[in-house]
């Protein structure tokens, strides 16, 4: 039998890896009111930012199309809802990312 090689994996690899990178973060990380995403894409693609609560149920959308590779922003309102903690989703062409928000 003929061996696979190693090189058809890392190919595989390198068209999975993520449009959006893993520094993502909100700033202030604990709210009353209105905190701003900071994330990162590292190609173009549309990305939809979600915010769930902690039973899973979708309170908010943020839809960006077409976001060119670089640094982003997106304000997040929380102003209305019951203190505690959020679910932040972020989901691109290709992969999804989340982090935690508190809102206090």
């Amino acid at each position: 039998s003929t061996p696979i090689k190693s090189s058809a994996a890392s190919d595989v690899y390198k068209r999975q890896t993520s449009i959006i990178e893993n520094n993502i973060f909100c700033y202030p990380s604990k709210t009353s009111g209105t905190t701003t995403l900071n994330y990162v894409t590292t190609e173009c693609s549309d990305v939809l930012i979600d915010i769930f609560s902690i039973d899973g149920k979708k309170l908010n959308s943020y839809r960006k199309d077409s976001l060119p590779a670089g640094q982003h922003q997106q304000q997040i309102n929380l102003e209305g809802l019951n203190n505690g903690i959020y679910i932040c989703s972020l989901t691109s062409n290709t992969d999804r990312k989340a982090i935690r928000l508190i809102k206090e």
